[in-house]
């Protein structure tokens, strides 16, 4: 068949814990800002520093398993014409690939399930939900500058697309009727900004 594993799968940063728990990972929701400060009085008092703090948070990060099983008999080794227990054991690989991709986008987040990028359970200070609308001439530029904080544009940026979405990408003429992105799909970028398809 063709490939059923998402690209997303391969862009991923992991963590291996060997026999890992759950735990909680804290990270940094925000930071203060500095402040003017009162020159010290002739006798050295007064002139307090601003007091800046980090604002903390965390978040679970939670123990799952996922699993696939198959069988090979021994009389099905044993014939030449076909590779069988190499197919098999292909295919409890790309299960498990297949998988993980799909969680990684849509897992739930329920009692031992993975909390996918468009889970209802990711914090809100984590996400922030644009209406896009259409696709037309002004998607890509109002995809960048609206992802990411105010005082910069993020320079690693990436789409995860649906094929169908793409599709549309690929469809917006201007009026000149020639098309208004550069779409390489061997490279998997749009205008340069890279994307990855996934069927979730």
């Amino acid at each position: 068949p063709f490939n059923q594993v998402s690209t997303i799968l391969d862009v991923v940063n992991y963590l291996p814990i060997p026999n890992g728990e759950s735990y909680d990972q804290p990270y940094i929701k925000g930071t203060g800002m500095a402040d003017y400060t009162d020159q010290p009085n002739e006798d050295g008092t007064g002139g307090m520093y601003h007091e800046v703090d980090l604002e903390w948070d965390t978040v679970k990060v939670t123990k799952t398993k996922i699993t696939a099983y198959a069988e090979v008999t021994k009389e099905l080794e044993k014939v030449p014409a076909a590779s069988y227990a190499g197919a098999v054991e292909s295919n409890i690989t790309v299960s498990l690939k297949k998988k993980l991709a799909r969680e990684i986008v849509v897992g739930d987040g329920a009692d031992g399930h993975f909390v996918g990028i468009m889970s209802d359970k990711v914090k809100a200070d984590l996400v922030a939900d644009y209406e896009l609308g259409a696709i037309n001439e002004n998607t890509l530029d109002e995809l960048i500058l609206n992802y990411g904080g105010e005082e910069d544009i993020e320079s690693k940026m990436a789409l995860l697309l649906n094929k169908l979405t793409l599709l549309a990408f690929s469809k917006v003429r201007g009026n000149d009727k020639r098309k208004v992105y550069t779409i390489d799909y061997t490279n998997g970028t749009i205008d340069g900004i890279k994307f990855y398809t996934t069927s979730n």
